[in-house]
Formats: C-alpha cells, structure tokens, sequence
C-alpha cells in the first residue's frame, strides 16, 4: 500500500474544476506533466474526489487544488473517506485539512488443511490401493481417446479415495515449524518420558536413569540441529533468482544474532560522564549501558561526613534525660 499526499502546487483538469482555466497555462501544465507521469509510472489512483477545492486565496477568495492524495490502485478500495474539511479550517492558514478515513483491518485466510504423508504407513496404503484397484479394468489395450480418459479418471478416483481414507489430514498451527518431523516427536516424548523416571528415582541413587536421560537429550539436541541445517540446505536448493523466496532468506541472513530474527532493542542514547548524549547501536554497548545503568560501580569515596561520625549524644550530669 503507497499514499502519496501533500501540497503538489501543480494544476491540471485532471483534479481542477474547469472553471479555473487562467491556471492551465503552458508553465503549469508542464510542472504537472511529471506529476501525472508518476501517477501513469507508479499505477497511482486519485483518492480524493475531482474538483475538491483545497486552497482558498486569501484576496480574491478563489477556490483552487494545489492539494492531492493519491495511492496505488490496489488500496484505493480501502478509503472509507478522503475530503476536505474548510469549517476545521485553523487562523491564518489558506490550506483546507484532508481528512482521509481507511480501512486496514488485515485480510485473513482459513488454512486449507493438506494430507500429512510423512505419517502414511506405507505397507497399509499400499495394501489398501491394490485391493481398491482389483474391480477397476487395467488390462487390454486402449483403443481410443475417450477409453484412456474413462481409466484415468477412474485410477484418479480410487488414488483420491484410498489418500483420504489412509492419510491423516493435520490441524494447521500458527507455531507450527516447517522443519519438524515424527522422528523428532518421537524423541521429544522419549526424553521427557525418561526425564520424569530419572527425577522420581533420583533420590534412591539410580545413575543408570539418569545417564539415560543424559544420553537421550544429547541424541535429541544433534537431531534437531541436523534436521535444521537440513532445511536450511533444501530451502536454499531451491532459490533462484526469480523466487520469491529470494528475499526471505535475505531477511534470515541479515538479521540479528542467535537466533536469526531481527534485533528488537532499539538504538539507546546514553549519557556519559561529562553530560555528553552518545548513540550506541552494537548489542555490546548496548549491553554495556544496561549494565552501567542497573548495576553501577560502587563508591570506593566515603559519603558520610566526619562531623556525623563524631557526634555524640550529651545530656546534664546533673540530672537523667526525661522525656516531655
């Protein structure tokens, strides 16, 4: 979505009343020339209406539309509202305010749920296609055109119906990850399994559980890290230069540190001893400024002064202090 508003100082009947003809001059129909040039270049569409005044001149009161708003093409349909308001006019100003009301509400998809065939037990589809296929006619020549469309249609039959019943058809997550599989299921539930046995036993002095339980976690953090790098490596197999996954991939190369997304910690501006403001942008002097700022070094200089120290609380030795 592209808006493009301001004070364009440009005239032409393409958003002018007619009736302001002086203004079509020779000069002012080439300052608009580039204007409409970007508006044919860009895909640009007027959102304001044609003939809206924007300026009223301020000795002879004439209504004249140096302003404008455009967008591109493809958003126009999402101004719910673009028009001058002259009443809310502010003192001393010959310039209307634009009022422009759009609907952004994000358009939403339902997730069309596709057949999962990692989790096909292949013997048991297998088994299940050839006892479909025994009624359907596969043997003899084809003749003719229309008999090879009449088989075909019936094997793609019979393949739809055994995929429907045979397949699993996944519930699709927003967090689902693109690169797991059942085997890392698998050990996931195997670790925690072994976990929870190793911390019930782990007061009876059973090491076995526990190594177990180490061994298994150390197997289960290999997997994902070569299940990882192996998506990684199809992912960008597949890139060419025309993909739209060309720039994905750029935004996971040139993000932040750890775990490829973006840094989320803004540019700080920290105040150094002198009183001098200083940017920093780097994840170390960001760092560093945390630090400095929520655990300062500690006063090595004494504070208190001596005369406290040396104070001393006297009363008359002639009679005991009493309180009035």
């Amino acid at each position: 979505m592209n808006i493009v508003l301001g004070d364009m100082n440009c005239h032409h009947l393409l958003w002018d009343e007619a009736r302001n003809h002086h203004l079509f001059s020779k000069r002012g129909l080439k300052q608009a020339e580039m204007l409409i040039w970007l508006m044919t270049a860009q895909d640009w569409a007027m959102a304001l209406p044609h003939g809206m005044p924007m300026l009223e001149a301020c000795n002879s009161k004439n209504l004249t539309r140096p302003d404008n708003v455009f967008c591109s093409s493809d958003c126009i349909d999402r101004f719910i509202l673009c028009e001058a308001r002259p009443h809310e006019r502010p003192p001393r100003t010959d310039h209307f305010p634009i009022i422009s009301t759009l609907d952004i509400t994000p358009e939403t998809y339902e997730a069309e749920p596709k057949p999962d065939f990692r989790k096909v037990d292949w013997p048991k589809f297998c088994k299940a296609l050839i006892a479909s296929l025994d009624p359907i006619e596969i043997e003899g020549k084809v003749a003719t055109i229309d008999e090879f469309d009449r088989r075909l249609e019936q094997l793609d039959k019979v393949i739809l119906l055994v995929t429907a019943a045979q397949v699993p058809m996944p519930k699709p997550s927003p967090r689902s990850k693109h690169w797991w599989t059942e085997d890392l299921n698998q050990q996931r539930k195997e670790v925690l399994k072994l976990g929870k046995k190793a911390w019930k036993n782990k007061w009876k002095g059973d090491k076995v559980l526990k190594k177990n339980h180490s061994r298994a976690r150390r197997n289960y953090g290999s997997s994902l890290q070569q299940q990882k790098t192996s998506h990684w490596f199809d992912f960008t197999s597949n890139i060419t230069s025309t993909s739209s996954d060309l720039w994905k991939a750029g935004k996971f190369v040139s993000g932040g540190p750890s775990d490829g997304c973006q840094t989320h910690v803004p540019t700080l501006t920290v105040t150094q001893p002198d009183g001098a403001m200083r940017r920093t942008s780097s994840n170390a002097d960001k760092a560093k400024a945390f630090r400095d700022t929520f655990f300062p070094a500690p006063q090595l200089e004494q504070q208190v002064p001596l005369s406290s120290q040396s104070s001393r609380l006297s009363f008359p030795s002639s009679s005991s202090p009493s309180v009035s």
